[in-house]
């Protein structure tokens, strides 16, 4: 894969020149030189070979993506870059998941020095110059106030503002993630009719909702912002009931409906804005990793357990067993294996917790409701033609 070179080309025209600073060898580089980088849609994303430009007078990477897909542009100064065991990799921070490793050791030299002269000078920064001790007091106590508003306040904030923003941008963030990924991923066409046929006897069969299965033994579920629902193969080959398939659906529809990605985007957003202030964009990148973790941790459960409810609620309206949710987690803790990693820090609690909950919330009620035998037929041949 290779950058499009239509719109290098044209940058070059109007005097923005990509090329490698002085900083590389531009005898070993070139001036339209590109490099070569190993791309992730996101985790769970298989990689692929992608090449890299530098946009010098614009301080930005150009990340072609082939010839059919528009070129992607990572502004430095919202780049964070981690390294682990000598391999370098990039993230954005209005991007999550997403992330390049960069094999090249003088361009990943050449990224580090870029982001860390990028970074503004935050007040921390400020505060350490010298004679400002009395003033540094003064400024570590309106940071513990800043830090405290981000918790309390960044979550109310945020969702009024996702209010503002028309749901015509959750359609367009959908429809371009999904581009990408039905390229990168062997869609099952005639599981995802059968699934869409089970989702309109459950109750869930709005316009509003478009069924895909792909075919991966992936223990996993997500549901994009305008509506697409992706539930891999190696999720449905471990369910045991129509039960559980219709909470999976109710649960990811509940996303949908609550514009819980879009209200997890703008907050992120709005969290980059306060920490880049506070201490600067360089060390936003590193801090926001731990404080998204924990400040979002809350927001986030709160979305999973509010889905969880919905379906809950999706299952008795329908008349069938409640604890087809409780079931549902069941399948991920097994999968999971040991609870060994701590909750706290986790960007999505773990289902343990979140069955707990339910369980809490059931109470004692342990009548189980009488099998629908449609569901439980379409179920089974669903799983059957997997």
């Amino acid at each position: 894969m290779v950058v499009d070179w239509k719109e290098l080309r044209d940058i070059w025209r109007k005097g923005k020149k990509t090329r490698a600073v002085s900083s590389l060898d531009h005898s070993n580089f070139g001036v339209l030189k590109t490099f070569v980088a190993i791309y992730k849609s996101a985790p769970s994303a298989p990689e692929v070979s992608v090449s890299l430009a530098w946009d010098d007078p614009e301080r930005t990477l150009v990340l072609g993506l082939g010839r059919d897909t528009a070129p992607r542009k990572w502004p430095i100064k919202f780049v964070r870059l981690r390294e682990s065991k000598g391999v370098v990799s990039l993230e954005m921070e209005f991007a999550p998941g997403e992330e390049l490793i960069i094999e090249d050791a003088a361009f990943a030299q050449f990224l580090k020095k870029e982001i860390h002269s990028n970074s503004s000078r935050g007040l921390i920064e400020w505060l350490k110059r010298g004679g400002r001790g009395p003033v540094a007091i003064y400024g570590i106590g309106f940071i513990a106030l800043c830090v405290s508003a981000y918790f309390i306040l960044l979550p109310p904030v945020s969702d009024a503002l996702a209010k503002r923003i028309p749901e015509s941008v959750d359609r367009e963030m959908g429809a371009q993630f999904f581009e990408g990924f039905e390229k990168a991923h062997t869609l099952d066409r005639d599981a995802a009719e059968r699934l869409t046929r089970f989702a309109r006897e459950v109750g869930l069969g709005s316009d509003r909702f478009t069924w895909f299965v792909v075919r991966e033994d992936v223990v996993n579920a997500f549901a994009l912002p305008d509506g697409k629902v992706v539930v891999y193969t190696g999720l449905l080959e471990k369910l045991e009931g129509a039960d559980e398939l219709a909470a999976l659906l109710g649960h990811e529809s509940a996303h949908v409906r609550e514009r819980h990605s879009m209200r997890m985007l703008v907050r992120r957003g709005l969290g980059s804005s306060v920490v880049g202030m506070l201490f600067g964009s360089g060390a936003a990148g590193g801090l926001l990793s731990q404080a998204e973790s924990l400040g979002g941790l809350s927001f986030s459960r709160s979305f999973e357990s509010e889905a969880d409810r919905e379906a809950v609620d999706l299952l008795l309206s329908r008349g069938l067993d409640p604890r087809g949710m409780i079931g549902l987690l069941k399948r991920l803790i097994d999968e999971s294996g040991s609870d060994s990693q701590l909750e706290l820090f986790s960007t999505h609690p773990h289902p343990k917790a979140r069955m707990e909950a339910l369980e809490k919330r059931l109470g004692d009620q342990t009548a189980e409701a009488p099998q629908d035998e449609e569901l439980q037929g379409l179920f089974l041949e669903l799983q059957a033609g997997l």
